[in-house]
This record gives structure tokens, sequence and C-alpha cells, in this order.
């Protein structure tokens, strides 16, 4: 891993916005945190690491990524901070947004078609919150 330990101020203070999303931001402030926060990983991580065989790196890059969430400056409880942390983590090393429905026993099958969020269960279908 990089040896920088600073972590950009946006990611610190990102926008304020809407209450849907943990802390108060709108889906678009959420995303742009999150993508900040993939791209600090990018400057701190050896990539070589990530595709070694086995689960080393998980913890390590796991830990880096509780510490930003950590020195967000949004009023995120531990719940939600947890929550924003396992997401980025399931985007880098599983499927992303797709990991939960993928975890999840009643979930028979998934359906991708665009950027909406949606899941089914036996023969029902419905939007999945954000």
């Amino acid at each position: 891993m990089a040896d920088s330990n600073r972590v950009p101020s946006d990611l610190v203070n990102p926008p304020a916005g809407e209450p849907n999303i943990p802390g108060g931001l709108d889906s678009r402030a959420y995303q742009a945190l999150k993508n900040g926060i993939h791209r600090y990983l990018l400057d701190k991580i050896d990539l070589k690491e990530i595709f070694t065989p086995g689960d080393q790196i998980r913890p390590q890059v796991f830990a880096v990524i509780q510490e930003v969430v950590s020195r967000l400056n949004v009023p995120f409880n531990g719940a939600e901070k947890e929550r924003l942390a396992l997401e980025i983590l399931d985007e880098v090393f599983r499927l992303g947004p797709l990991e939960p429905l993928m975890q999840d026993p009643t979930v028979s099958d998934i359906l991708i078609n665009g950027s909406k969020r949606f899941t089914s269960s036996g023969l029902a279908c419905w939007k999945k919150p954000r």
C-alpha cells in the first residue's frame, strides 16, 4: 500500500443533499463520495496485491476504507458508516450493488436493464431502496 495518509478535503466535507441517503446526501452526492473514496484507494493500494490468491489483502483494504469513512464530515451514524464501508468493499472485491442480492436466498433472479435498482423473488418484482 502507498504511504500517503492525507484524505482529500472533498471527501471529508461532501456537499449536503436530500435525506433519502445516509447523512442527508442525495444519490449523486453519495455516489460522488463513493467515487472519491475509490480514487483515494487507487492511490493507496498496490493493485497487484488485490489480484493475489486468497483474502489476505481484503482486511487491510477494509481498514483503509473504515479510516476514510470515519473522517467524513457528514452526520452518518455508526451503522451508516459501516454500510458505506461494506458497499465500497463489495465494489472493490465482489459484485458491488449486486452482492446483497446474490447473498439473499429469497432472490431467485437478477435482471439488469439499466441503472434503476429492482429485485425479484419468485414472481414478485419490486424497486430496491437506495
